[in-house]
């Protein structure tokens, strides 16, 4: 399961990956990923909730998901909050970032609301 949406008021990305995703599935994501970036001004905020992800539901082929992170970095996308709850897949994630060039680290929230809390105290 997967869902991309943005909130142009707010000038926020949202992302929310769960279960097993296909690679099919991580490519609609990242096209999805894409068309909402591009209504986005830049310093945009992300906040990615893949709490719901385990190891093995990802894919071997993260290409689609380093080309979503490398649109967002090009794009002129500011900080980034992450939902996770396991270890390995915040390094799967901060891995791909790397990749895509994205220089920092995301932080993390333990919820979807923590994060907005986060990036409201600005």
């Amino acid at each position: 399961m997967h869902e991309v949406r943005c909130d142009i008021i707010k000038n926020r990305l949202y992302i929310k990956i769960a279960g097993y995703i296909s690679e099919q599935e991580l490519k609609e994501t990242a096209d999805k990923t894409i068309e909402n970036v591009k209504k986005l001004r830049p310093g945009f905020s992300t906040i990615n909730d893949i709490s719901e992800v385990k190891a093995g539901d990802m894919p071997q082929n993260t290409a689609d998901l380093v080309r979503a992170q490398n649109f967002i970095h090009v794009s002129g996308g500011g900080r980034v909050i992450r939902i996770v709850s396991s270890v390995i897949t915040k390094n799967q994630f901060s891995k791909s970032g790397q990749k895509a060039g994205s220089e920092k680290d995301a932080d993390i929230a333990a919820s979807v609301e923590e994060a907005e809390r986060m990036l409201d105290k600005k």
